[in-house]
């Protein structure tokens, strides 16, 4: 099931053609992984294959910001900063 968010970039990239904020690509990411965890990546990459499959190469391109963000989230150490 996708979430508010990720529902709200879908309806966004197929209805306005807008294109999504830094702030939208990162909900978007933290949602994912969120929902996800570890592979929330290849969630990301293949919601970017399957726009890019169905000719939305604008859809395509900004899933694969998303996933790009989503590495960075899961590349990020946890813990407090020294």
């Amino acid at each position: 099931m996708l979430s508010r968010i990720t529902k709200f970039l879908t309806f966004q990239l197929i209805t306005k053609r807008m294109a999504m904020s830094e702030v939208d690509i990162y909900r978007s990411a933290q949602d994912l992984v969120r929902r996800h965890g570890a592979h929330a990546e290849r969630e990301a990459e293949s919601l970017s294959t399957a726009a890019l499959a169905a000719g939305d190469e604008e859809r395509a391109a900004t899933w694969t910001r998303v996933a790009k963000s989503v590495r960075g989230i899961l590349e990020t150490p946890a813990g407090p900063v020294n």
